[in-house]
């Protein structure tokens, strides 16, 4: 039998653990679950930011049809725009008219989701 303070979780000796696998395959294992959590991070981050991008998008439609101011800043709008790691797009680089609009979309998507 184990002792109480063995537990079933290995025996410190590099036999299997509780899991069944090796020690080497539980620190795989360990890594795998630290690369899902940055993506589900990465996720929760570019949610939150199209959730943040629809409400800047209702608050700049709110100030062209409720002011008479003849211009609107954007930039809060534009700060909010990130690519599929979260990280933010760079404002000012030269970007087909097509593709930006492609990722202003799904990003929009994803907030009123």
């Amino acid at each position: 039998e184990r002792g109480a303070d063995q537990g079933g979780t290995g025996t410190g000796d590099g036999s299997p653990g509780a899991s069944g696998k090796e020690p080497e395959a539980e620190q795989e294992g360990d890594r795998s679950g630290a690369g899902a959590a940055a993506a589900d991070t990465q996720s929760q981050s570019r949610r939150q930011h199209g959730i943040n991008l629809a409400s800047e998008l209702r608050r700049l439609f709110a100030f062209g049809l409720c002011t008479a101011r003849s211009c609107i800043d954007p930039s809060r709008l534009l700060a909010e725009l990130v690519d599929q790691r979260g990280q933010k797009l760079p404002i000012g680089s030269q970007e087909d008219v097509g593709e930006f609009m492609l990722k202003l979309l799904e990003q929009l998507e994803e907030g009123l989701r």
